[in-house]
């Protein structure tokens, strides 16, 4: 048979657990969007100024120069993200892993996802560049214009999702820790606090135990504390014993008399 106090605290434990669960899921899907968003805003800030970058330094439709290599290499040290400049045509002309030469350079981007960002000028997305990279990117890809406004290539601006779950995880066991602290806190002071709620109830079983033994002046103690719902079941409590108490004195009494 279930105490009351086990009745009450467990349920209360469990609706703890959902709502630090529920709130731990929301949390990481916030950040995770808010992070999202950061990366993809720097990203293509990142990516704008490697086009005007791009569209000073080019020469007679090239966009290779001393400069711009230079530049590129900068912008990839400062942003933490990667960054590859290819042709009108898909082929890869400058990588910023290694402007000088790399083995991605001569690739060519996908000719569906080129004529995407050729066409609406700026494309955000998650997933693989096939050929360049094996894991999954955050990517943002904006088209080079020279001074008459016309495509001479594409930026192709990129960071590893993994960075972002790397946060997230840190994240994760700040949150579990925290939320095993508030749990433990939480049992302890539900603990005290039924305790001392059920603590009246307990008086109350004990003194009927001594009533029904033949202790007829058994009576229930509670404090100004207790709930004005014990209050009044304890009232109830000691007027029934009272009056029991009374009929007994009574009975004996007559039988006294009577002998």
């Amino acid at each position: 048979m279930k105490s009351a106090f086990s009745k009450t605290f467990f349920p209360v434990l469990l609706i703890l657990l959902v709502a630090l669960t529920v709130v731990g899921i929301s949390f990481q899907l916030s950040v995770r969007n808010v992070l999202k968003e950061q990366i993809m805003e720097d990203m293509e800030n990142n990516a704008q100024a490697l086009c005007e970058l791009a569209r000073a330094y080019s020469t007679g439709g090239s966009m290779i120069s001393e400069d711009f290599v230079l530049n590129l290499s900068v912008s990839n040290r400062i942003s933490g993200a990667d960054t590859v400049v290819c042709s009108t045509d898909g082929t890869l002309l400058l990588c910023s892993d290694a402007p000088l030469g790399c083995e991605h350079q001569g690739l060519e981007v996908s000719q569906d996802y080129l004529q995407a960002v050729l066409a609406r000028g700026t494309v955000h997305s998650t997933g693989l560049i096939q050929g360049l990279y094996p894991q999954a990117r955050y990517v943002v890809s904006k088209v080079i214009t020279n001074s008459f406004s016309q495509p001479i290539g594409i930026v192709i601006v990129s960071s590893p999702v993994s960075q972002t779950d790397a946060v997230l995880d840190k994240l994760a066991g700040i949150y579990i820790v925290i939320s095993i602290l508030v749990v433990l806190v939480v049992i302890a002071v539900t603990s005290v606090y039924l305790r001392r709620q059920n603590a009246p109830l307990r008086s109350m079983a004990k003194a009927a135990r001594d009533f029904g033994h033949g202790k007829l002046d058994a009576r229930v103690q509670v404090d100004e504390s207790s709930s004005e719902e014990m209050q009044e079941l304890a009232l109830a409590f000691n007027n029934m014993a009272s009056s029991l108490q009374k009929s007994e004195y009574q009975r004996q009494e007559f039988v006294a008399n009577g002998s």
